[in-house]
């Protein structure tokens, strides 16, 4: 299927973000985020064929997600005091 960019941000969490468990808009057929500055138990969690998954926190990691699947995700844990996330975050449809 073609897809095009839609265009991407770069997003900055600040103490206390946080997100529940959820699925992105499908209109947005697939999502990426690349974790800029960020610490091992601010990784996104997915939840996939009944299994939890965590890619890598570290910087210049992160993932590419089907948005179409529905693919359930969240954080273990809101972003602690004196830090800040940051994340380059990209959509097609």
């Amino acid at each position: 299927k073609s897809l095009s960019f839609n265009g991407l941000d770069i997003w900055k969490d600040t103490a206390g973000y946080y997100v529940d468990k959820h699925t992105d808009n499908p209109e947005f057929n697939v999502s990426l985020q690349i974790y800029i500055k960020n610490l091992p138990q601010l990784a996104t969690v997915f939840e996939y064929d009944e299994q939890t998954v965590m890619p890598k926190a570290d910087p210049n990691c992160g993932y590419m997600c089907d948005n179409t699947v529905g693919i359930p995700h969240w954080m273990n844990t809101a972003i602690p005091n004196n830090f800040t996330r940051y994340s380059l975050h990209a959509t097609w449809a």
